[in-house]
């Protein structure tokens, strides 16, 4: 609360007061600026800034460059030689109310004012004055409302600009009626390079509430921030397409000028931040579709730029390669596999005792102990494996009948031609170790060059691969030979 005195200056503040509270009150104060504050407050009755009754001075006085948020209006009673530029405004209930005096009396009218480049944005009406303008510059606003009047003037509503422009040709032919969009409702940077900019830069505002340098002629931004991507760069990323449950690599290829403040991502643009992580990242995604993701940078400048780009996620095939299998020696068996229907290309391995192992159902063969495994692939690239294994079935002799005639003659298990690592050992009633053979040997019924008589020995079969088999075979004599 100011009364009654000269040159003043609000400079670079920050105001937040909640309840019956006043932003800025002057009451008969010439000479002042009151130049990038941002202001949260606001009196029920006087509203958030308030000028009475201000005399004509030498020096304009200047309101600019303020972020306002206001629960009330501002209110300007009559005052002479005011520049009103580049003021961003939010209110829920009226933006600007002019109060102009009696001129004729000597008070002040507002006369010789300039109400430029201002972003207001107000629940009712964002521009109101209660009686006539004399000699007021008014244009290149941004107005907005979602009430029904967008100007009252003289105690008449406009409920649109274009009715406001062609009652009074003088005012606010350059403005416009647009949704502003802030970066939050907490912070009314603008986001956009060029949606604001039909300002008038001969305002001679030279530099925004950051700081940052205002074009010196022709066409600048609205509001009190003027928004120049050159001074962040450009966010950008991107991201290969992936299959569910892969790690996905995030890349960065922001151009940012300064220095970064933070990085916000959001992979699955649901609002939420997934990583902050600067630079390059990663995430998995456990569900296929189309993600729209999302990179937004800020620098030191107080710069924020955002990249929109979308990231491929392809489902995965499914395979289940079947219950494992025993089959006898020298059987074959066809492989019936289960798919799913994005399955594109099929590979099994081992290959050598398959038919074909690039087709769906291949014919198996094995001669021993086989874990095959099949693996599939889609268009995308996205695999799945699976196995089954087939054991066999030996077919172990229980006799034999080494008498000459050249059938049964010796004691052979077939399989193990393709065990030569096996070994086996065959023994007599008493124990006594009778014969030893590796892989494919047999047993031909003598022991030390000996026929061995007629009876029941016994065989260990050990296949060097955790099988062992032991049991009993008989040697049968038919004839005396």
């Amino acid at each position: 609360w100011i009364e009654r005195t000269a040159s003043v200056s609000i400079l670079d503040n920050t105001f937040t007061k909640t309840g019956f509270a006043f932003g800025i009150f002057f009451n008969e104060v010439i000479d002042f600026a009151i130049h990038n504050n941002t202001i949260n407050a606001g009196y029920e009755t006087y509203g958030t800034i308030y000028v009475f009754n201000v005399d004509p001075a030498t020096n304009p006085s200047v309101i600019s460059n303020n972020f306002i948020f206001t629960p009330e209006e501002i209110v300007i009673n009559g005052m002479d030689n005011l520049g009103f530029y580049h003021n961003t405004i939010v209110s829920s209930t009226d933006g600007i109310h002019f109060n102009p005096l009696n001129s004729t009396s000597g008070d002040p009218s507002l006369s010789n004012s300039k109400i430029q480049n201002n972003i207001i944005v107000a629940e009712a009406t964002p521009f109101t004055s209660s009686a006539l303008f004399d000699n007021v510059v008014q244009d290149h606003n941004l107005f907005y409302t979602t009430g029904a009047t967008l100007v009252s003037y003289n105690g008449t509503d406009y409920a649109d600009l274009a009715d406001w422009q062609a009652t009074f040709t003088g005012y606010d032919q350059n403005s416009q009626v647009f949704e502003p969009v802030f970066t939050s409702t907490t912070d009314l940077h603008i986001e956009s390079e060029t949606l604001y900019r039909f300002g008038d830069a001969t305002v001679n505002v030279p530099f925004d509430i950051d700081g940052e340098a205002r074009p010196a002629t022709g066409v600048t931004d609205v509001g009190a921030d003027y928004y120049n991507e050159s001074l962040l760069g450009e966010a950008g990323a991107y991201a290969d397409s992936v299959c569910v449950g892969s790690i996905t690599t995030f890349t960065d290829t922001s151009v940012i000028v300064g220095s970064p403040i933070y990085y916000q991502w959001d992979f699955e643009n649901d609002g939420s931040i997934d990583d902050n992580t600067a630079g390059n990242t990663s995430f998995s995604y456990a569900t296929a579709g189309t993600y729209e993701a999302m990179l937004v940078i800020s620098n030191d400048k107080n710069a924020t730029d955002t990249a929109y780009f979308d990231v491929v996620v392809y489902a995965l095939p499914t395979v289940e390669a079947g219950s494992d299998v025993k089959i006898d020696y020298g059987d074959e068996i066809e492989l019936t596999p289960t798919y799913s229907a994005n399955v594109d290309q099929v590979s099994w391995i081992p290959t050598s005792t398959l038919d074909d192992p690039t087709v769906n159902y291949p014919i198996a063969s094995p001669t021993r102990k086989t874990t095959y495994t099949v693996e599939v692939s889609t268009t995308n690239g996205c695999t799945a494996k699976d196995s089954l294994t087939i054991s066999i079935n030996f077919f172990i002799p229980t006799g034999f009948t080494p008498d000459g005639d050249g059938v049964n003659d010796s004691w052979e298990i077939p399989a193990l031609v393709d065990y030569p690592e096996a070994s086996i050992r065959i023994y007599d009633r008493s124990g006594q170790r009778i014969f030893s053979g590796q892989g494919a040997d047999y047993w031909d019924g003598t022991y030390n060059g000996n026929k061995s008589p007629a009876g029941a020995y016994f065989y260990e079969l050990d296949l060097n691969n955790g099988q062992t088999y032991s049991g009993q075979v008989n040697l049968i004599r038919l004839t005396q030979n």
